[in-house]
């Protein structure tokens, strides 16, 4: 009787583990694939439509400080296009092209930038949502 205390839960949890390895074997292998398509379609509808909120997307990309912290990053690689790369693609040029040169094409590359990267994000933000939401039919197999 004893012995039977032990048996019971064991043989119970293997036929458990049994029963749902089987349910999820029939599941991956017959169910799914024949509707991959459809949950793949739902699943994408239900991605954009409820857990990416465009309109939190849009407040975001236009916020005024978002834009502000990109600012020394492109500055950065402003300065290294503007130091490096450029001499090397036109030798010629960085003869005549100093430091306060350099300077003066940064800081009015920045300026521009500024008043350009809004204008961008407002285009983008102005895109209604079908032309962002991508549909695309998966391969038959």
């Amino acid at each position: 009787m004893q012995m039977l205390v032990y048996i019971v839960p064991i043989v119970t949890a293997i036929a458990g583990w049994l029963s749902i390895f089987v349910a999820v074997k029939l599941l991956f292998r017959n169910i799914l694939p024949k509707k991959q398509p459809e949950l793949a379609e739902k699943i994408g509808h239900l991605v954009a439509t409820q857990l990416f909120s465009f309109d939190a997307i849009r407040a975001k990309l236009s916020d005024p400080e978002k834009i502000k912290a990109i600012m020394p990053y492109v500055e950065t690689q402003l300065d290294h296009f503007l130091r490096e790369k450029l001499p090397k693609a036109m030798p010629v040029l960085s003869m005549f092209i100093g430091d306060s040169t350099i300077s003066q094409i940064k800081g009015t590359l920045v300026a521009e930038l500024n008043t350009l990267f809004p204008k961008i994000i407002d285009q983008y933000r102005a895109m209604p949502k079908r032309i962002l939401i991508c549909k695309t039919s998966l391969p038959a197999k």
